[in-house]
């Protein structure tokens, strides 16, 4: 039997992509060995690429453009805000994210784009299976009990129940007058998990073969993180694909669903802006963009972005220093030149002619995530942009 030795790398780079970003595995303990590993894979599986590939040259001074625009661009901020980086933030920075956005545009160019996006999504429904499995048993019906505690250094070092290492209880919520445990899968909170589905459902939806199945799986998973985020992208690809049906009589009865949804969606939004999470929320944005303005250029640097609008934080109304969005640590980080660098890509899929709608609906769903949840410097955050960067590119180059 023959191995595909890129089937195994685009498992291990989508495991390695949903561990990594902020699940419980890289909050816990005094180091994060998971960095490295992915590393490693990264580099291998972009040397195979590189191998393997049959690829023109003008796309390959287009690859190489952007990727040495991005090194210029974290290396300027660097310097001119006097940033220290650890071992990991190396790493990420300079290996994991320029490798990844070549290997993805390479992907993208030999076809194979898709394959590895339908490998990611069945990593996300394998976990989803998981999750849901310990949250109905454990969570809420206590037929199993938590193996262990663990240490949860996203949320202060509080102690989390864990479940064989496999699910972790990071959080409840009073949500429609009920107090229940969110599902937060293997990370830190459920917010984060909710994250995680949000995106594979919509890599499902709009870039892979139609499947009930799939979706209904992450549906069901992600209204189990009692996610605001979460929800509304379920509520949003619905109007969206009801809306993109051709004109037939199911069409005109599946508008009837509309309204309903919208309804559904403002009462979600209606119970949460009631909390004082809502006012948080505001807060951060104003926090955010305080912090944007001092530094508006060139930000306060990689590693002092969140610092910078933690410093401008209404303590007054809030318990600890946790940020929402992502928009803003981007342009607190690295001002106006890193946004421009990630926001380009998707900007350009949201005006220019000839990109498919379903595409299009993906640059705008991104967005709404940017302000919604916060994953700058995390893998997941850079598959988003070397998706982006890969399809705007290879349109380009040929």
């Amino acid at each position: 039997m023959k191995i595909n030795l890129k089937s195994i790398q685009d498992v291990l780079i989508s495991l390695l992509i949903v561990i990594t970003t902020n699940s419980i595995y890289v909050n816990t303990g005094d180091s994060n060995k998971l960095i490295p590993i992915l590393a490693l894979v990264v580099i291998i599986a972009t040397v195979l690429e590189l191998i393997s590939s049959k690829i023109n040259y003008n796309y390959f001074k287009i690859i190489l453009t952007t990727v040495l625009i991005y090194l210029v661009v974290c290396i300027t901020n660097i310097f001119i805000s006097f940033n220290s980086l650890s071992i990991n933030e190396i790493l990420f920075y300079f290996v994991i994210a320029p490798l990844m956005l070549i290997l993805l545009m390479f992907k993208n160019f030999n076809d194979q784009l898709v394959d590895f996006l339908n490998t990611f999504v069945k990593i996300i429904l394998i976990f989803a299976i998981v999750s849901l499995i310990f949250w109905v048993f454990g969570s809420i019906l206590k037929v199993v009990h938590p193996t262990n505690i663990v240490i949860n250094n996203w949320n202060g070092g509080l102690p989390t129940p864990s479940y064989f290492n496999l699910y972790f209880e990071t959080q409840g919520i009073h949500f429609f007058g009920t107090t229940i445990i969110r599902n937060s899968g293997i990370f830190a909170e459920a917010p984060m998990w909710s994250l995680m589905l949000s995106s594979a459902f919509i890599i499902q939806e709009l870039f892979l073969e139609n499947s009930i199945k799939r979706l209904s799986l992450l549906t069901l998973t992600i209204l189990t993180t009692v996610s605001t985020t979460g929800i509304f992208v379920i509520g949003l690809l619905l109007i969206y694909r009801v809306l993109m049906l051709k004109k037939s009589l199911f069409k005109y009865v599946s508008l009837i669903t509309i309204p309903i949804v919208i309804y559904a969606l403002l009462q979600v939004w209606e119970e949460k802006s009631d909390s004082i999470s809502a006012s948080i929320r505001f807060d951060d944005y104003i926090a955010g963009f305080l912090a944007w303005r001092a530094n508006f250029f060139f930000g306060s640097g990689l590693t002092l972005g969140l610092k910078a609008i933690e410093s401008n934080m209404n303590t007054l109304i809030r318990t600890n220093l946790g940020y929402s969005n992502s928009l803003f640590v981007i342009l607190a980080q690295g001002g106006v030149i890193l946004g421009i660098f990630y926001l380009y890509p998707v900007i350009s899929v949201l005006i220019k002619k000839g990109v498919s709608i379903d595409t299009k609906m993906f640059a705008l769903l991104f967005i709404i995530l940017l302000f919604t949840a916060i994953f700058i410097d995390t893998p997941l955050f850079i598959l988003f942009i070397g998706i982006f960067y890969a399809l705007i590119l290879n349109r380009e180059s040929r």
